[in-house]
């Protein structure tokens, strides 16, 4: 039978849930640590793409939306009030091209949609859990779930050696109560407990815009912590894909660690690994992408902006022709290369052609 991990996730974010889902339905025991009282997501609305939503869909989550919006057109416009950009039938063409939709939806809605859905399939949710601290302890592997016959007809995952003995995680919060599990993942945001702790901090002034350098590694070497989301590539907005690719995140995850793929307990640090080598790559692209992004919608008066405008008007009611291009656009919303990369993402057909190919 496939081994079945324990797994505790700080933060009731959108990649904690996300990635609570997909490794509940794997076949995995998931605990949620939230600090918050009350599950109350804050911010406003976001944008889901269809790198996203696909799997919102797949989860059963994308439909217990209340009033998903699926804009009609996306248009650019300069400061000034000029058009630069615009397409019609924007979320037509996307379902057409990706099969899925666009859509902006509210945050708290999104969340709601993922806790429902994160409780049916036997996700345990505990409120008022504030992580302090996090640490490690050795057990002796009484069982590694393999079965009759190691080694012999397995498909997957590379497994690691064995040596009898495993590390769990160990997890303690505020209360002093304790969790120990096979691995932890932080899904804590930018300002995880787990890469420091922010205290003393009363109240919020203005909504800054935060990120960072590269983190080395998401892991930890003895495969007990995962960084996801936010904790591990924090984005600038101007792409709209800190939560889409966080839910990518969750779901390549959990997918890794599904039966088909992940079969004995030995595998966690090369499981892990793949994580790593085939997210950190993404989602730092991603985080570059936005700078790019910035760059272009940010420009100053001078022959920068001219010659960006001019690349905008001379694709202005082009659209057609802008799809099949290939040539890259100032918009990344209506890009036909930047798009196809971002929209275009199957988190499962990369899990499934990862693991086939080692």
């Amino acid at each position: 039978m496939p081994p079945t991990l324990t797994i505790a996730i700080v933060g009731a974010g959108l990649s904690g849930l996300a990635t609570a889902i997909q490794c509940a339905l794997s076949g995995h025991r998931v605990t949620v640590l939230e600090a918050s009282r009350c599950l109350a997501e804050i911010g406003a609305g976001l944008q889901l793409t269809p790198n996203a939503t696909r799997l919102l869909l797949t989860w059963d989550v994308y439909q217990r939306l209340p009033s998903p919006c699926e804009p009609s057109t996306c248009t650019v416009y300069s400061y000034e009030g000029e058009i630069l950009a615009h397409e019609e039938n924007f979320a037509a063409n996307c379902r057409r091209k990706y099969g899925a939709p666009f859509a902006d939806v509210h945050r708290v809605d999104l969340q709601r949609a993922l806790v429902e859905r994160a409780q049916e399939v036997g996700v345990e949710i505990v409120l008022g859990a504030r992580v302090v601290g996090v640490g490690s302890v050795e057990v002796v592997d009484e069982e590694d779930g393999d079965g009759e016959g190691e080694g012999e007809g397995k498909e997957g995952i590379e497994e690691g050696g064995r040596n009898g003995i495993r590390t769990l995680a160990q997890v303690r919060t505020d209360d002093g109560r304790i969790w120990e599990v096979d691995f932890l993942v932080g899904a804590d945001g930018l300002w995880s407990t787990l890469t420091q702790l922010l205290s003393y901090v009363s109240k919020v002034d203005k909504w800054k815009l935060h990120h960072r350098p590269p983190l080395p590694s998401w892991s930890n070497p003895s495969s007990t912590l995962l960084l996801l989301g936010d904790a591990s590539h924090p984005m600038l907005p101007y792409l709209a894909q800190g939560a889409n690719s966080s839910i990518e995140d969750g779901a390549v995850l959990g997918l890794l660690l599904s039966p088909s793929n992940f079969t004995s307990k030995s595998q966690l640090p090369a499981t892990l690994q793949l994580f790593q080598d085939l997210r950190k790559a993404r989602g730092e692209a991603i985080v570059r992408e936005t700078f790019k992004q910035r760059e272009d919608f940010h420009m100053r008066d001078g022959e920068g902006r001219e010659r960006r405008d001019s690349v905008f008007k001379e694709w202005l009611g082009r659209g057609e022709e802008l799809e099949g291009s290939g040539r890259e656009f100032p918009s990344r919303w209506t890009c036909p290369v930047a798009q196809r990369w971002l929209y275009g993402y199957d988190a499962e057909r990369e899990v499934r052609e990862a693991v086939g190919g080692r």
